[in-house]
């Protein structure tokens, strides 16, 4: 992820179900996978929605939001369970992947201000929600530790565990 800089007009939450959508067209072979889970799990859709919310798709590779290949590596991961029971793993499968990729890609990431409040992806804030208080910031990568990569893990599980079903809940806290 290259220094740079965001702000509130790039993260805006109009766009998202709009990226969702052109996300899954290019990925036909995701978009089956994520309209099973979607039929299994309808609150699937608000998971994934939130997945994005916390850390918005202006954060990038270079090429694609961090948050949507983080939803396509956990769309793949629920699709290799199909069939296999009982039904609520493989959402959890889909969350562990998804939450550990997108943590990965994180770790190290920050966002300053101007005046100098930061951003941190462990913070369990949504950066949509600093940025409405800060306006823009600079992103910037650091030296990750493998403490922050859980760290980031669990803030992410714990801000998407209202939607979860209770089974999913206690598994993915867990995984």
């Amino acid at each position: 992820m290259k220094a740079g800089f965001i702000d509130t007009s790039m993260t805006k939450q109009d766009g998202v179900s709009e990226a969702l959508r052109g996300f899954l067209y290019a990925n036909r072979r995701r978009a089956s996978a994520i309209r099973l889970m979607d039929t299994d799990w309808p609150q699937s859709a608000l998971l994934r929605t939130m997945l994005v919310d916390y850390v918005s798709l202006a954060l990038k590779d270079g090429r694609n939001a961090l948050v949507l290949n983080a939803i396509d590596r956990g769309a793949l991961a629920y699709e290799k369970t199909l069939g296999k029971k009982p039904d609520w793993h493989r959402l959890c499968g889909f969350l562990d992947t998804a939450s550990r990729s997108l943590a990965m890609e994180l770790a190290g990431t920050r966002v300053v201000s101007e005046r100098g409040a930061t951003w941190t992806p462990d913070s369990g804030c949504t950066l949509l929600s600093w940025l409405h208080l800060e306006q823009k910031g600079e992103v910037r990568k650091e030296r990750a530790s493998a403490e922050e990569v859980e760290r980031i893990r669990i803030a992410l599980l714990t801000y998407l565990s209202k939607q979860l079903p209770a089974k999913a809940r206690g598994d993915s806290s867990h995984a």
